[in-house]
């Protein structure tokens, strides 16, 4: 509708909807051969997995052709399909190469997708070495948290999940691609962020799901927000929103934990320790 229209053009390119229809299709695949009883409930996980998979592919070859922005929305699309494989697991339980297929389109998707968007937007050896760097940071995070996963909080992450770092890379390719100096900085606050172990951040589906009707309301009024942003700030709008609301989710435990050392500061006063029997 929105290209027949010509609304947002800048956004809603022909390869952009022709990669969305393709998507579409292979989900409609999956529950299709579900609801004839080919598919069992354990290998639904990795069908989404899958399709997570082919978004960061597709990514890939929408940035090596400039459009990025259609590169940063398949990588938004393929983060839905991540969170959908998650659920899935959870609740029907998933095959024994299903963590390792996860692992694979989240490397793509948050790793190599948009490490190579980097690439492709600067270019010569720049372009090289900060899309390396982002993806070699950004894989070993995905592997130190699959490793520590068994000691972990699955309602935190420990450091900002890899969703974030690539969303803040796209957007600030999207936004800074003249300005490598200004994108290498943004890449380096990423893979630094990604890399901030000690840090823990809520998980935003674990604490939606513990409200299902308020995480319903979320999708149309982010949706929403998206659109209000590329409609008045044109193809720039959106991205840097969503670079905004990253960067805030990235550095809330920074300021958090500042607010505490001010809010001590301002208290000198040591508190009574009240002895309580054992």
């Amino acid at each position: 509708m929105f290209v027949s229209r010509g609304w947002l053009s800048e956004v809603f390119s022909a390869p952009l909807v022709n990669s969305l229809l393709w998507m579409g299709a292979g989900f409609s695949a999956l529950v299709a051969l579900y609801n004839l009883r080919i598919l069992q409930k354990r290998f639904i996980a990795d069908g989404l997995s899958a399709l997570n998979l082919g978004c960061g592919v597709w990514s890939i070859v929408l940035a090596s052709q400039g459009h990025f922005v259609a590169s940063l929305a398949l990588l938004i699309v393929g983060a839905a399909f991540d969170g959908f494989d998650g659920a899935a697991a959870r609740r029907w339980g998933g095959t024994r190469f299903g963590v390792y297929s996860d692992d694979i389109a989240d490397g793509v998707n948050y790793g190599v997708a948009p490490g190579a968007a980097v690439f492709f937007a600067v270019g010569g050896w720049q372009g090289a070495v900060i899309g390396a760097a982002y993806t070699l940071f950004t894989i070993g995070r995905l592997v130190f948290f699959t490793l520590n996963k068994s000691g972990s909080d699955p309602n935190y992450f420990a450091g900002v999940p890899s969703t974030s770092g690539g969303l803040i890379t796209l957007c600030g390719v999207i936004l800074f691609r003249d300005s490598p100096l200004v994108l290498g900085v943004l890449v380096g606050i990423a893979v630094s962020l990604m890399v901030s172990f000690s840090n823990q951040y809520r998980h935003p589906g674990r604490a939606a799901g513990k409200h299902p009707r308020r995480a319903a309301l979320l999708v149309p009024l982010g949706l929403g927000a998206l659109l209000a942003g590329a409609k008045l700030g044109g193809p720039q709008g959106a991205p840097a929103l969503l670079l905004a609301l990253n960067l805030g989710y990235g550095f809330w435990p920074v300021v958090r934990s500042f607010r505490r050392v001010m809010a001590s500061r301002r208290d000198p006063t040591p508190r009574a320790v009240i002895d309580t029997p054992a």
